[in-house]
């Protein structure tokens, strides 16, 4: 009498183990995609953010024959140790202030235009400029600077686009003699400059304590760009309390991955520049 064979069904443990493992591959490799995914979507959300905030301060200068900014700054929550981004559109109040005390440094006071809520960018996202400030131009423009970590101990600056009457982007008054154009936002309306507790010679322009309304740095051009990302290649350690290293850093990743935003010299519109 024939003996019938029996069959069992089941893995081996070789068999086991690599489905376990193709199965774990594909778990990071979604949560990789879910991942780039998400950065994708903050980016393009705060891309259109950016880009209808600069259409609506630039139709507002024209409205009001008015030289109009849009600031960036930082939101910065220490309860929570959260921050964003704030963009926020100001108007020359045609006040000038000599805020040094001995009549050497005089800055035009801008207000933020009643009716016009601020915005905020997606938690990670930043703005930055080319550095220009102490008619230092031709110095640091090919550095990038942009709104500090205050969980760090960063330092940055406060940048902004500013559009003449006619809609152009400018880069100061032009209705003013003196060929230096030193700004600031009131955000606070106390109706002077606070600094903080900031020292030395370039206090008015470092932007490093949560409260600080350092003086604007106009640029003609912008970059959007994921600082989380960038802090994931990055050791950020090495960006406490060292301003140089910081701007290194977020330098090479901008021009990398950034997002750039031009601007039309006559007209003073927008424009995504194409990667």
């Amino acid at each position: 009498m024939r003996s019938r064979r029996t069959w069992t069904l089941g893995f081996t443990l070789t068999e086991l183990l690599v489905v376990m493992g193709i199965m774990a591959i594909l778990a990071v490799m979604t949560a990789i995609g879910v991942r780039r995914v998400s950065r994708d979507a903050r980016m393009s959300n705060a891309i259109n953010t950016v880009v209808a905030a600069l259409t609506n301060a630039r139709a507002l200068a024209i409205q009001s024959h008015t030289p109009t900014m849009l600031m960036f700054t930082a939101d910065f929550d220490p309860e929570g140790q959260t921050q964003q981004t704030k963009l926020v559109i100001a108007k020359s109040s045609g006040v000038f202030d000599i805020v040094d005390g001995q009549g050497n440094l005089i800055v035009e006071k801008f207000v933020p235009i009643e009716g016009i809520e601020s915005q905020l960018l997606p938690e990670g996202i930043k703005v930055a400029g080319p550095k220009l400030y102490l008619d230092q131009i031709e110095a640091d423009d090919d550095t990038w600077v942009t709104q500090p970590d205050f969980t760090n101990s960063e330092t940055g600056m406060q940048l902004a686009i500013m559009f003449a009457a006619d809609g152009r982007v400018i880069t100061r008054n032009q209705s003013l003699d003196d060929g230096r154009n030193y700004a600031y936002v009131d955000l606070n309306n106390n109706l002077v400059e606070d600094i903080g507790s900031t020292g030395g010679s370039d206090r008015y322009w470092r932007f490093d304590e949560p409260d600080d309304e350092s003086n604007v740095i106009f640029v003609r051009f912008l970059s959007i760009f994921d600082d989380d990302d960038c802090r994931d290649r990055f050791d950020e350690t090495y960006w406490t309390n060292n301003w140089q290293n910081q701007q290194i850093g977020q330098t090479e990743y901008i021009n990398q991955y950034g997002q750039m935003i031009n601007f039309n010299y006559y007209s003073g519109v927008a424009k995504v520049v194409s990667r």
